[in-house]
């Protein structure tokens, strides 16, 4: 087999690396709840892999880290100590094009941003000044313990960023969470694994857990629900 050109390596790693965006549709389900006496940031992680991972990265030179993702030991989402949180949703296809001026995002650039930011601004500030090839298939969501929260990626061949300050949801299970969550935004665990369930993706790319973070306590909810309601 030929080897591909090393630059389109490095571009196709640096999109696996930033999270999975592979499959045939939407990947990941992320809810944000917030009410007033707690922000929770709420994900179900969907792809092929079923080894799963948790994995914490004490402060140094940097914010204290924890990590989920699978046996690549890439984080595919996490929090900080700060009380920032991210995670991805894939399944997009955008025009997203590198000026050849501004610089490339880092390795793994979703770790290198928990580390060093403290809030949705700073993370937003982030992905301002870096390039990231992965926008071009993904966006990424990121919350703090304030209750703000982002969407980040590309649109147009331009950095798109869509900022919240209230509960939402974003990605698969969007359609049917939403109505669940007009009913109450209530920033339980119970309340946010009843919508992480209801959002849940089958087959091949289903979800393989589940997690929730609590931007306040810094407390990490995980789940691996026992059954999976078929997809409407």
């Amino acid at each position: 087999m030929m080897n591909l050109p090393w630059r389109f390596q490095l571009v196709r790693l640096a999109r696996l690396i930033f999270f999975m965006i592979a499959g045939p549709a939407l990947a990941c389900t992320v809810a944000v709840l917030v009410d007033g006496g707690r922000v929770l940031f709420c994900n179900n992680e969907d792809w092929s892999d079923p080894q799963t991972r948790i994995w914490f990265v004490p402060s140094a030179t940097h914010y204290g880290c924890a990590y989920v993702g699978f046996g690549n030991g890439w984080g595919q989402g996490g929090c900080n100590t700060q009380g920032l949180a991210f995670d991805g949703v894939a399944g997009f296809r955008e025009e997203w094009e590198h000026d050849g001026v501004q610089p490339k995002a880092p390795r793994h650039s979703v770790e290198r941003m928990l580390e060093s930011c403290a809030n949705v601004e700073d993370a937003i500030a982030f992905y301002t000044r870096y390039f990231e090839p992965a926008f071009a298939g993904a966006k990424l969501v990121v919350a703090d313990r304030s209750g703000a929260s982002a969407v980040i990626g590309a649109k147009d061949g331009r950095l798109e960023v869509v900022r919240r300050a209230s509960s939402f949801v974003f990605g698969y299970g969007g359609k049917r969470v939403a109505p669940l969550l007009a009913e109450t935004c209530e920033a339980s665990p119970a309340r946010a694994a009843e919508l992480l369930r209801t959002a849940q993706q089958t087959g091949r790319y289903g979800t393989k857990f589940s997690n929730i973070f609590d931007l306040w306590t810094g407390d990490i909810h995980v789940h691996q629900f026992a059954s999976e309601r078929p997809v409407a």
